[in-house]
């Protein structure tokens, strides 16, 4: 260095940064030619430009401007004006250099300090919106370049708790939307191409986040995926969960979630002293199978790495054999492993109240579950963050196990069984998405008669247990049905509702709960004081009396539906004297003579069986042992018959008649369903 007589020491020549001469391809990168432009490279160079070099340099000549005096830390003395617009490539890639004088591809607050004048003369914004573009405290190059050239908008723009600086008005949006869109109106790479231009003055991040912005993978951007990266990850957070069907009050809990660590951000901008997470954001997730806890907790683990919260987006899945060994010592090690390996995202442990049950009569999940709660205490980055997942009351009996789980986990999310209506969509997304179609009468009135078929043919207690699960159910057996009788030589992919409404009434009768009489559907919202009054009470031990049980006063002209249970047959005599030679026994069941269902074949006479049907005023439910003979046709073995017009419900014995005799007994349950 060469001292001078103002004191300032100004650098040697071969210690200047951009010594090297420039080479010719250089040259012609930075001269306008066919297809090019000045400052073309702002409009179209590579959206994800490396950084440069000192060895890269040569953006500038040997010799020094001489209308330049340099300062002590060798910066120019004329200072840039925020008049004079946006940079250029060649300032930018100059700036950049004095900036990671080592080369590591990122800088920091200590690198502005250390050309703190520099900075101030040359590029002052980077001052201004350093807190915006850094992340994790170090600023890349790319990020430098966009602010720099003008392709992110000033401070005054809207920016969400991720840093999302490509808000523009949705106005504006969907103009530009429609310019550059294809025919099927979504935006493919052949529009792109042909648009670049148009596409990097107005939204860059169409091709920088192209991948990003593309939700479903399929390699082209609709206008609900590019509204929804436009605004930011609220914008994205309301387009995941227009993709859930129901579940509104869940949905709320999750924005009220995301809007408090988005102000709390807030806050901490303003100069708040606020610690909104000041330990991990661990999470129940409680509600019965099939209401998508698990897609939820995706959705979730994305979310938190939106907003910060962890450093990948990664969710893995884990159930008690992940986590419990089977030898002494061992489950502690097994368990510390898996948190090691999810760290840096989200650990979902699915029937997590499965770790507190004794099991073969060895007890070491609570190991698991202590070494869990000793991870939980440590910071996002160190140990996952983790979410706990089962149904209601299970989960409860899981928090109660340990009182630390009380302490430790801030919150939880609560999924209610879906609604016949939900129900409906979701089985018309399954039917679209399975390549097969509904009768279009099905669809009318928002699926109001697919929902009536779900309704009226399917137990409240499977839908509780099933939930979306039963979606699936019913279409594998209709789809079944729609096989036997399509034609093999043209076939079609129409379900009708005869095949929906069979399949709903082929589906099984659930495992009655813990502590229910046999035969009693299990207690739900629909029919919940109709089985809260039976519950108890056992068929054999009913009385034989005809008189209904005084519980639940249903409206007499409420719309509802009537549901029945089959239970035994005892002392079953064949008034013919074939008895002997009968292949099993069916009960015809019958509304004012209409016979509604009919009983599988039981050899011995215990049905056990549960149906809904629909009810249009009539005044008899009939109930008809049939004795199926090895020879010839069913024969009658008696009949009874319950008045419907005021009555509330019937649990007991029905006496069974033919040509005015006793031909035994069947128990029966008769309740109704109100829509």
């Amino acid at each position: 260095a060469t001292p001078t007589r103002l004191g300032r020491v100004l650098p040697r020549k071969d210690e200047l940064p951009f010594a090297r001469p420039r080479r010719h391809s250089e040259q012609n990168a930075l001269l306008p030619g066919p297809g090019r432009t000045p400052g073309a490279a702002a409009l179209g160079g590579d959206p994800q430009a490396s950084p440069p070099s000192v060895a890269d340099a040569g953006a500038r000549s040997k010799s020094p401007n001489p209308s330049r005096r340099h300062t002590v830390d060798g910066s120019s003395a004329r200072p840039r004006s925020q008049s004079q617009g946006p940079a250029s490539e060649v300032s930018v890639r100059r700036i950049w250099q004095r900036l990671d004088s080592k080369n590591t591809g990122s800088i920091q607050v200590k690198d502005i300090v250390a050309n703190a004048t520099f900075v101030k003369q040359e590029c002052p914004r980077l001052l201004e919106e350093y807190e915006r573009i850094a992340q994790g405290g170090v600023v890349k190059y790319q990020d430098v370049r966009r602010l720099l050239l003008g392709l992110i908008a000033s401070s005054g723009s809207k920016s969400d708790a991720t840093g999302n600086l490509h808000n523009i008005p949705e106005e504006e949006l969907r103009s530009f939307f429609e310019r550059v869109k294809d025919a099927d109106g979504t935006i493919k790479m052949k529009a792109l191409v042909e648009n670049r231009e148009l596409v990097m003055m107005t939204y860059p991040a169409l091709i920088q986040k192209f991948e990003v912005i593309d939700l479903d993978g399929n390699s082209q951007i609709s206008w609900e995926e590019l509204k929804a990266f436009n605004g930011g990850t609220a914008g994205w957070l309301e387009h995941q969960l227009d993709g859930i069907v129901g579940l509104t009050e869940l949905k709320d809990q999750v924005r009220s979630f995301y809007r408090s660590v988005v102000l709390d951000r807030s806050r901490r901008q303003q100069g708040h002293d606020v610690h909104g997470l000041a330990k991990s954001p661990h999470m129940i997730f409680q509600g019965n199978p099939g209401t998508g806890k698990t897609s939820l907790g995706r959705i979730m683990a994305r979310l938190l790495h939106r907003i910060g919260v962890t450093s990948t987006a990664e969710l893995r899945e884990v159930q008690r054999p992940d986590l419990v060994a089977e030898h002494v010592g061992q489950t502690g090690p097994k368990t510390q492993a898996v948190i090691e390996g999810a760290k840096a995202g989200v650990l979902f442990i699915d029937e997590a109240y499965r770790l507190t049950a004794v099991e073969g009569g060895r007890d070491f999940g609570r190991e698991a579950v202590e070494t869990l709660m000793a991870a939980m205490n440590e910071p996002v980055g160190k140990a996952p963050v983790m979410i706990f997942a089962g149904y209601i009351g299970d989960m409860a009996s899981f928090m109660r196990a340990n009182e630390g789980l009380y302490r430790r986990i801030s919150y939880t999310f609560d999924f209610a069984d879906y609604a016949p209506r939900d129900l409906a969509q979701i089985f018309e997304a399954l039917t679209l998405g399975r390549g097969f179609q509904l009768e279009q009468s099905l669809l009318c009135d928002d699926r109001a008669e697919l929902t009536r078929l779900i309704q009226e043919n399917t137990l409240p207690r499977s839908r509780a247990l099933m939930n979306g699960g039963l979606c699936e159910r019913v279409f594998d057996a209709a789809k079944q049905n729609l096989d036997a009788r399509d034609d093999p030589d043209n076939p079609t992919v129409v379900l009708s509702a005869q095949d929906i409404r069979s399949a709903c009434l082929a589906i099984p009768p659930p495992p009655e709960p813990k502590g229910a009489p046999q035969g009693i559907p299990g207690p739900s919202g629909e029919v919940e004081p109709l089985m809260a009054a039976l519950d108890g009470v056992s068929l054999k031990e009913a009385s034989p009396s005809r008189a209904p049980l005084s519980t639940a006063r249903w409206a007499e002209h409420a719309p509802r539906n009537v549901w029945f249970h089959l239970g035994s047959g005892e002392d079953l005599r064949c008034v013919a004297g074939c008895i002997k030679t009968s292949k099993g026994f069916r009960v015809s069941v019958r509304l004012d003579g209409r016979e509604v269902h009919c009983s599988a074949l039981c050899r011995a006479p215990r049905f056990q069986e549960t149906r809904i049907v629909p009810y249009n005023g009539e005044s008899l439910l009939e109930f008809v042992v049939l004795n199926q003979l090895k020879w010839g046709g069913p024969a009658v073995v008696g009949s009874s018959t319950l008045g419907l017009k005021g009555l509330d419900c019937f649990d007991g014995a029905l006496e069974l008649r033919a040509l005015d005799k006793p031909a035994g007994q069947i128990f029966v349950k008769v309740g109704w369903q109100l829509l």
